[in-house]
């Protein structure tokens, strides 16, 4: 931690912290804001629980999201979201509510299967095309986490 007071990770931080602090209450622009991500990250530097909290509540919304429901949409779309609710799960979870916990897993591991079994609408589905990198390499995350025991209430 020492690290991120000196530069240029100090400027880093304090960037991160100033853009989540202009709005925190909005919500999801669209399936591919960082704000998930920027809470993220805010949680795991500072440790501050409010951003844990937000980073649940913006899964949360992403777990509803047009798509991620529609396990046929953009592929690079739902693939990315993925990513995004992995590292939240990942780095978060002992700071979020158990039943949470349990959803955002089931809904990990779910997306880990219809992910290898369909890279989604409009797809190029030559298996040498990046499409495919973020594809596995999403669904690898997907399946790790959801297979990781979580303990919730840590902090």
């Amino acid at each position: 931690m020492r690290r991120l007071r000196s530069q240029p990770f100090a400027v880093m931080v304090e960037n991160l912290l100033a853009r989540l602090s202009q709005g925190s209450d909005t919500p999801l622009q669209d399936a591919y804001d960082d704000c998930v991500r920027d809470c993220t990250t805010a949680y795991l530097v500072t440790g501050d629980r409010a951003y844990a909290e937000r980073s649940a509540a913006l899964v949360a919304e992403l777990l509803r999201h047009e798509d991620w429901v529609d396990r046929f949409s953009k592929g690079l779309t739902r693939a990315y979201m993925a990513v995004s609710v992995v590292l939240a799960y990942e780095l978060c979870a002992p700071a979020w509510d158990a039943d949470l916990v349990h959803l955002v897993r089931d809904e990990l591991e779910e997306a880990a299967i219809w992910m290898a079994a369909s890279m989604g609408v409009g797809a190029n589905d030559y298996l040498a095309n990046n499409w495919q990198g973020v594809r596995y390499a999403a669904v690898g995350l997907c399946a790790l986490a959801a297979a990781t025991p979580r303990v919730v209430g840590l902090q």
